[in-house]
């Protein structure tokens, strides 16, 4: 069957000429004037300015890839651009009658603004820039007030290094056993759990060797755990999770170094509860049951009246194992008391009481374990460990970007360990 082929034709429903008509009769009225527009627009082009700028450093060197804002004044409206491998920047087609507002920023520098800046019709617009090495802060900030989740890097942001933050909200979703089990969250981080049960944590960072955490400084509300920082870095202690609020993870020794020896790998700085301007008294228990009778009991306790705050804690840990002589107990006691001076100097008193006894099973050849994995070796082994520690925090807030801060801090450490073989 053939198809018929069927063409559509619209025609122009206005007599010839009309368009023509329509332009010449708006342009005797003025409404549209050609020649009006092409003068506006070559006015507009005429008092376009572009501005053009140099970053440099202290030293005369380039400054690339730092961050060009220009703001105008009266609207808020901004504009950004970025150095190339030069220090040289250009921001195109500004009204040369406006005023704006011209920041240069860099991690690492001291942000510089220049404000109030004009430029005439048909200058050459230059605003160059030459910025100073940022200040850095010689201290572990404790922050009092978790921050919200967008502002949990917000602190960090401008900070030349690899940093991991696990929040308390994190801490109470994650419910961990230990230390090392909250510490997994953080990339970077490498541990071996010497008894399984978290009671000596060897930590490592940038795939240092974890052994004793002597690669890396472990700070608590920012004064260092380790029994002796300089001759003998070994951990034998670990705090108890139970009684940590926030973690900040430091990696790398270029920032860490600040904070103390034994930083190759970086620091950790363990923030514990704090009492709460907003808690008058508060009394809250606390107990956990687990598997091979394993038990937690704690107390926490605190307040605040108009010039201090205190806050205390008692942890009762202990379980039987799931192996032959695998028992252990852990007896923690802490307080924080802050006495607010006035409203920009406060003091703060930390003091700790730790004790942890244990049984060591020890390893098993393959030919042992296959007979039975729950067995002991160790007829004899076992280990006791007995820390007491106490700090004082002095700090006063000088200016916005400044403060004064004092602290005096010890800790005594007993280990007892004996081991006898009996075949």
């Amino acid at each position: 069957m053939a198809r018929s082929k069927q063409t559509m034709v619209i025609k122009n429903p206005l007599p010839p000429g009309t368009f023509r008509l329509l332009i010449l009769i708006l342009s005797l009225t003025g409404i549209f004037n050609p020649q009006g527009i092409a003068q506006s627009l070559e006015t507009e082009r005429a008092s376009a300015v572009d501005l053009r700028g140099q970053v440099r450093d202290e030293t005369g060197a380039a400054v690339p890839e730092a961050k060009i804002t220009v703001r105008l004044t009266s609207t808020g409206s901004e504009r950004t651009t970025f150095t190339d491998v030069e220090g040289n920047y250009k921001v195109p087609d500004l009204t040369a009658t406006q005023v704006y507002q011209v920041t240069a920023q860099k991690t690492g520098f001291a942000p510089q603004v220049k404000r109030e800046i004009g430029f005439k019709p048909g200058e050459r617009a230059m605003v160059d820039f030459i910025l100073k090495i940022a200040p850095i802060k010689e201290e572990v900030t404790v922050i009092a007030a978790p921050p919200t989740p967008g502002e949990k890097y917000e602190a960090f942001k401008d900070v030349p290094a690899t940093v991991g933050v696990i929040t308390k909200e994190e801490l109470e979703q994650l419910q961990p056993r230990s230390l090392d089990e909250a510490l997994v969250r953080i990339p970077g981080i490498n541990y071996l759990d010497e008894d399984g049960r978290g009671l000596k944590s060897d930590i490592g960072l940038r795939g240092l060797d974890p052994t004793r955490s002597s690669k890396v400084t472990i700070l608590v509300d920012g004064s260092p755990i380790n029994p002796s920082s300089y001759s003998d870095p070994s951990l034998y202690y670990t705090i108890p999770v139970q009684r940590i609020e926030r973690i900040e993870v430091l990696s790398g020794a270029g920032e860490s170094i600040l904070y103390g020896p034994n930083t190759v790998g970086g620091v950790i700085n363990i923030i514990t509860e704090s009492p709460s301007e907003m808690d008058k008294f508060f009394f809250k228990p606390r107990i956990t049951l687990g598997s091979d009778t394993e038990q937690t009991f704690q107390i926490t306790s605190g307040g605040a009246n108009k010039n201090l705050k205190y806050l205390f804690n008692a942890l009762r840990r202990s379980g039987e194992g799931f192996r032959d002589r695998d028992r252990f107990s852990v007896n923690d006691f802490a307080t924080k008391l802050i006495f607010t001076i006035d409203e920009k100097s406060d003091l703060t008193f930390n003091f700790n009481v730790y004790n942890n006894w244990e049984q060591t099973p020890g390893g098993l050849t393959e030919r042992q374990f296959r007979e039975n994995p729950r067995q002991s070796q160790n007829h004899h082994d076992e280990f006791e460990s007995q820390r007491v520690s106490a700090d004082v925090f002095y700090k006063r807030e000088i200016s916005k970007n400044n403060s004064l801060k004092i602290s005096i801090f010890g800790n005594f450490l007993n280990e007892i360990g004996s081991l006898l073989w009996i075949h």
